[in-house]
């Protein structure tokens, strides 16, 4: 009961601080008599980049650690149909942790490389088909596996009775 008191103070006294810093922040802002959007230094860029960097290496490492902790796969099924379920279920579990790795690496670590420098100017490219053609059949060639995959769990599991009845 203390403990989760002390985690709740710490929390709600985390929050007011941070409150009061962005509070901080804009009155220094006035102060200095620079607005906001408009005069915004490259250190500070560079900071936010490398903050952000910094909170890749904390939220994938915590999410390391839960999946470390607790587990990517469910405990022993039941049943044999449990098992065929389960199995399905883990396949598509590695498969959607893969890809929320891979995703959330290229997110951080471009959003961190490109971050805003006076002197770089954006590409603007409308339209690509190869960008396009590999951003549909990759997924659909996925998801079609994952159907399948989960058509034969199925079909086993409500085709003829196992064992002594064949």
């Amino acid at each position: 009961m203390t403990t989760s008191l002390i985690v709740c103070l710490i929390v709600v006294m985390s929050i007011v601080t941070i409150i009061q810093l962005i509070k901080l922040s804009e009155l220094s802002a006035k102060i200095t008599r620079r607005d906001g959007d408009e005069e915004i230094l490259q250190s500070e860029n560079k900071l936010n980049a490398n903050m952000f960097m910094i909170w890749a290496v904390v939220f994938l490492g915590g999410f390391t650690y839960f999946l470390v902790r607790y587990g990517i796969t469910l405990p022993k099924a039941a049943s044999l149909h449990g098992e065929s379920t389960d199995l399905l279920m883990n396949v598509n579990m590695i498969m959607i942790f893969i890809v929320f790795y891979l995703i959330h690496i290229v997110l951080f670590y471009f959003s961190a490389k490109y971050y805003y420098k006076p002197d770089r100017k954006a590409v603007f490219f409308p339209h690509d088909n190869k960008l396009e053609l590999i951003w549909t059949i990759v997924p659909s060639v996925v998801l079609m596996g994952i159907i399948l995959f989960g058509l034969m769990i199925w079909f086993e599991m409500t085709g003829k009775p196992m064992g002594e009845f064949d």
